[in-house]
C-alpha cells in the first residue's frame, strides 16, 4: 500500500498559507486529494467526480477547489486537477507497481526456500501432535532435601493408600500426638 507523503513543514508553505487564508475547507480537499492520488495511483491527478464526493455544492466547494488553483497547489487537468510537484515527492504508479512486483517474486521465492527445507524434514512425519508416554515424577526434590511439604506432612502415596485425603491424615496424626 502506497504512503502520501506529506513535508512536516506543510504549515509553513507560503502556498498553503495562501489557500488557508481563501478557504479553510482547502486544506482538507489538499489532504484529501493527496490521499487519493496516491491509493488510487493517479500520478497526483484528483478526479473531478471525487472531488464532487467530498464536497458540498455551492460556493464553499466551488471556493475550496478556487483556492488550491489560485495558491499553485493544483493545476487543470482533463480528468479535473493536477496537484502540484506531486510526483517530486512521491513515486509514480509506474514505481509502485514495479516495487510491488519485486516484492511479491521476493516473498515468493523466500517462500520456496522455506518451504523446500520444511517439506524435507516434516515429510512423513505426523499432522498433529501425539503424545509421549512418559512417566511424571510425583514430587520434586530441591538440593537440600525439601520436597515442599511440612516436615510430617503425608506423601501423596501415604495418603492414597490409606484411601484419605491429606486433610484427613494430617488430623490422625495430630489426634496420635505425631504432628506438630
Amino acid at each position: 500500500m502506497p504512503w502520501a507523503r506529506v513535508d512536516d513543514s506543510l504549515l509553513m508553505n507560503r502556498k498553503i498559507k495562501r489557500a488557508w487564508r481563501q478557504s479553510r475547507a482547502s486544506m482538507g480537499l489538499f489532504l484529501f486529494g493527496l490521499v487519493y492520488a496516491a491509493g488510487q495511483l493517479t500520478d497526483g491527478v484528483v478526479d473531478r467526480e471525487v472531488v464532487r464526493e467530498w464536497l458540498p455544492s455551492g460556493p464553499q466547494g466551488k471556493a475550496a477547489v478556487a483556492a488550491l488553483v489560485d495558491a499553485g497547489l493544483w493545476a487543470p487537468h482533463p480528468n479535473g486537477w493536477l496537484i502540484h510537484d506531486y510526483l517530486d515527492y512521491n513515486p509514480s504508479a509506474q514505481q509502485i507497481r514495479d516495487e510491488r512486483a519485486a516484492n511479491a517474486n521476493r516473498q515468493a521465492a523466500f517462500r520456496d526456500r522455506r518451504n523446500a527445507v520444511t517439506n524435507a524434514a516434516t515429510n512423513g512425519a505426523p499432522s498433529h501432535p501425539i503424545p509421549i508416554e512418559r512417566e511424571i515424577p510425583r514430587e520434586r526434590t530441591t538440593k537440600t532435601g525439601y520436597t515442599g511439604r511440612g516436615p510430617l506432612g503425608p506423601s501423596h502415596d501415604d495418603a492414597n493408600a490409606a484411601g484419605l485425603s491429606w486433610a484427613a491424615i494430617k488430623a490422625e496424626r495430630q489426634r496420635q500426638g505425631t504432628e506438630e
